[in-house]
């Protein structure tokens, strides 16, 4: 068998085969048979199942080494051919060797095309890609080609991607490969997303930044470049580390103008500066915020602090409002810290929306504000069915809230009455589904649950339905029985069906005037017509609707289908019952 394997770990093994290696002996006929001296062997080859003959090279004797060699050359690439080989002499050709099978080698080529069903047309590469870490939401990209080997462009720079291969033929497409996880490389990254500068008194000023949109890598460090206005030619850069987004300059001098800008950089290089802003240390600062507005995504019942940096002299007074609303002191879950961040303890969907926080002293005032969406499971989906047919059933759900999160997947339960409940999964990208293979005319149970990355929903109400189709329809007495003195011809094929397939009839009699059924046959077809043979004299009358018959038994014929079943009024009588090839009433 062969493995294959590589730096990620070994693949699945090949089946075995079974070889024999060559006897050290036997490089050529033994001397006694040989009958002469050797000139050559005849080297024979075909395709196996091929329509032509053996193709023949002739080899000559190669006296310097007893282990005879030769190279057919031309074949047809990934083939099965026949081989043997012949020695001959002066007099002639000696008996073939056992034939051997072998086989070609696959190549590198690309793929037949015409355009006959089952031909390779070409191949299509499927790229699932997920294009930020707050965004679950996958797309797939699809190139096609007719190589084997192709460059996918347009990707982003280091990302997580996957992908599978499959060849389609006219017909369609066939099964995509196993995927393969790769990431593209590194670059510089993009500018920061913004910068500012502030006092913070008569020797220091702040300056903050938010990290770059686009970091294309793993932010090893930021760069605060540092320039004196008034002197054009004096430049500072000071280095922070990658988890720093503020740094206070200190020890600058009051009331000069210094010009900040911030570079990020990973190990490819330093990417682009941000725009230049200005700042002068003073003894009188109004209320500034060093934070930035910002969104925050946080999952349900998760812990989560925003951000609210104020600087200025006198110290600011801090006010927090919720949606609008004042955020109160002493409230349990949410409580203003004392750098001015508020924190929220174990977040509910209900705190989703807009954090404003305003800082103000005696020179001012400043405010930033947050948008928070809360990623909670989703909301019970609301189901309804759109249609039936005799073997499946048609839903439809609608889910009001998603939860702040794209849905994964649905789980759809369906449950036959009197049995256990099934489950089946279906794509989060489908509202609608066929649930199919169902017996006719029968009643269903159905809820589904969604789910996203969060967790599931909480199920919808249970949907109670039923497949097209009914019980068997009675026939009428008129199509159904036919009497004379001797038998009852009863003309199963009469009933009507209901729209489900009949399977069976069950025959019982009873005795008139007793309570007790007798089963005459229980999987009668219904494609054949019964025959009962009454074989005592009549001794009493029973009329039935329709019929005025005179017997010494009351017999009924129950249809069953479903589990229900439906009386008939019979003939009265002993019996036999005898299968006939199926008649219309017209013939009964």
């Amino acid at each position: 068998m062969v493995q294959a394997f590589n730096r990620r770990g070994a693949g699945p093994r090949t089946k075995e085969i079974t070889v024999h290696t060559l006897e050290d002996d036997e490089r050529e006929p033994e001397r006694s048979l040989q009958n002469g001296v050797l000139q050559g062997y005849y080297v024979g080859y075909k395709l196996v199942n091929g329509s032509s003959p053996y193709l023949y090279h002739t080899v000559p004797v190669n006296a310097d080494t007893p282990l005879q060699e030769h190279v057919v050359t031309s074949l047809a690439k990934f083939a099965k051919y026949s081989v043997m080989v012949q020695a001959f002499n002066r007099r002639g050709a000696g008996p073939r060797t056992k034939e051997i099978t072998v086989h070609t080698l696959e190549d590198d080529a690309p793929p037949p095309f015409n355009e006959s069903d089952g031909i390779l047309q070409g191949y299509k590469i499927c790229v699932r890609t997920r294009r930020r870490r707050d965004d679950f939401q996958e797309e797939i990209r699809t190139k096609t080609t007719t190589v084997l080997k192709t460059t996918i462009h347009g990707l982003e720079k280091y990302s997580n991607y996957s992908i599978q291969v499959l060849a389609y033929t006219r017909t369609g497409d066939g099964m995509r490969s196993d995927p393969v996880h790769i990431t593209t490389l590194q670059d510089v990254p993009g500018q920061p997303g913004d910068i500012k500068a502030l006092p913070m008194g008569p020797s220091a000023i702040i300056v903050a930044w938010r990290p770059p949109l686009h970091p294309n890598g793993i932010i090893t460090k930021y760069t605060i470049r540092m320039k004196y206005k008034e002197e054009k030619k004096r430049k500072e850069e000071i280095m922070v580390s990658a988890e720093q987004l503020s740094h206070v300059i200190k020890d600058l001098q009051q009331n000069y103008d210094y010009a900040f800008s911030v570079t990020s950089s990973t190990v490819v290089g330093e990417g682009e500066a941000t725009r230049s802003v200005t700042a002068s240390p003073s003894n009188d600062i109004a209320a500034r915020i060093a934070s930035f507005n910002q969104q925050f995504v946080t999952k349900w019942k998760d812990g989560l602090t925003l951000p609210c940096q104020p600087v200025g002299f006198p110290t600011p007074q801090i006010e927090w409002m919720a949606n609008g609303d004042d955020v109160e002191e002493g409230d349990p879950l949410m409580t203003v810290q004392e750098d001015g961040s508020l924190y929220i303890a174990s977040v509910e969907s209900s705190d989703a929306g807009n954090y404003t926080c305003k800082a103000t002293n005696v020179y001012g005032a400043d405010e930033v504000t947050h948008v928070l969406i809360v990623q909670a499971p989703p909301s019970a989906p609301i189901i309804h069915v759109m249609g039936t047919s005799l073997s499946s059933v048609k839903i439809r759900w609608r889910i009001a809230n998603d939860g702040g999160s794209p849905i994964r997947g649905i789980t759809l339960s369906t449950k036959r009455e009197f049995e256990e409940w099934r489950t089946q999964e279906v794509s989060g990208k489908n509202n609608t589904f066929v649930v199919d293979d169902l017996a006719c005319g029968t009643k269903y149970q159905m809820f589904v649950t969604a789910r996203n990355r969060i967790g599931a929903s909480a199920p919808s109400d249970i949907l109670e339905t039923r497949t097209s189709g009914s019980a068997p329809i009675m026939a009428p007495s008129g199509n159904f029985i036919v009497l004379n003195s001797t038998s009852v011809v009863l003309n199963l094929t009469a009933w009507r069906d209901g729209g489900c397939a009949m399977t069976s009839f069950v025959l019982q009699y009873q005795i008139y005037g007793q309570q007790d059924w007798t089963t005459v046959a229980n999987d009668v077809s219904p494609s054949i017509v019964s025959i009962l043979n009454p074989v005592a004299p009549p001794r009493r009358s029973a009329t039935s609707p329709g019929t005025t018959v005179s017997s010494n038994h009351e017999e009924l014929s129950r249809a069953y289908e479903h589990g229900r079943r439906h009386p008939l009024p019979l003939l009265s009588g002993d019996h036999d019952v005898v299968a006939e090839t199926p008649r219309t009433a017209d013939e009964l």
